[in-house]
């Protein structure tokens, strides 16, 4: 009896010691943890050529026939400048692929092709490139056998992330030979006063001295003044430091600044004794250098 007494008391101890603990073969219950919420990744930003491209896509698509397409890749507000002259691109009367390719009315765009994307730059807020398309146009005048040309444009287009991305101001051109003009030609598009940047398209040693470090982008009127890179860009300013030049005041000028890039278009001309001057259109991409200056990243001067 001794004995059996033992053993039951050991039962009933076991027994009341797995009921404290929930049962033989048990987990003690745990109190839940809250799940730790994983992080969301942040997707990366595109890159400047990656912005570039992808307007230079919807562009060269549109470029051929589509002009409300391609006038769709600018802002509301933006301003072009094409080799006769700059126009607001809500202007109802602008024909901008016409004007890009240099078609007269009896020509048609048969292609357009990226040659290259020269530069891209920008921050989160601005992204700024520069490019060479190659457009050829057919033409059939009246009476005459058909020909085609094939032109190498150059771009240069400033994008606005406020804008969604689209272009606020562009300069399209092609390298030619300058020519002696009476007439200043037709006024700047919505002129403003103008600041410190107007003043350096006229001003080449200024200018030179404004560029910012790579990427930089100069082009010249003529086909062969390309410069990319500072050191070729401030080269080849040099070459100009001793040019007569003058802002035309009878076209107006225009200068925009955010503070995050900054813009200016101006017709400039060259003094030639004896004569008409010689006549450019003129335009400038610049971002900030410090919360008073301004540094340069892309020029464009274009024969008309």
């Amino acid at each position: 009896m001794k004995y059996a007494v033992v053993i039951v008391c050991a039962l009933v101890a076991c027994t009341a010691q797995a009921d404290s603990h929930g049962g033989v073969g048990q987990r003690s219950p745990v109190t839940p943890t809250q799940a730790v919420p994983t992080p969301a990744k942040t997707q990366p930003q595109p890159s400047p050529e990656q912005r570039a491209r992808d307007v230079l896509d919807k562009q060269l698509k549109a470029l051929p026939a589509d002009d409300a397409a391609l006038k769709a890749t600018f802002a509301e507000t933006a301003v072009v400048s094409v080799p006769s002259f700059t126009a607001k691109i809500d202007d109802p009367s602008l024909q901008l692929a016409a004007q890009i390719a240099f078609m007269d009315p009896h020509a048609e765009m048969k292609s357009a092709k990226l040659t290259q994307l020269v530069a891209a730059g920008g921050t989160s807020s601005m992204v700024w490139f520069a490019a060479e398309i190659k457009v050829v146009v057919q033409s059939a005048e009246p009476g005459e056998p058909s020909s085609t040309a094939t032109h190498i444009v150059r771009a240069i287009e400033l994008l606005d992330g406020t804008s969604d991305w689209k272009v606020v101001a562009a300069s399209f051109s092609e390298g030619r030979a300058l020519g002696q003009r009476r007439h200043p030609g037709w006024p700047v598009a919505a002129p403003t006063p103008a600041g410190s940047l107007v003043k350096l398209l006229a001003d080449p040693t200024g200018l030179a001295s404004a560029l910012a470090g790579d990427p930089v982008v100069v082009f010249g009127s003529d086909a062969t003044e390309r410069a990319v890179g500072s050191s070729a860009a401030a080269a080849l300013l040099g070459k100009w430091k001793k040019l007569p030049l003058a802002i035309e005041e009878e076209t107006k000028v225009r200068e925009v600044h955010t503070s995050a890039w900054a813009y200016a278009m101006a017709k400039v001309n060259i003094a030639k004794p004896g004569g008409p001057p010689y006549r450019m259109g003129a335009f400038l991409i610049a971002t900030p250098a410090s919360a008073t200056t301004w540094q340069v990243v892309a020029v464009q001067y274009t024969a008309y």
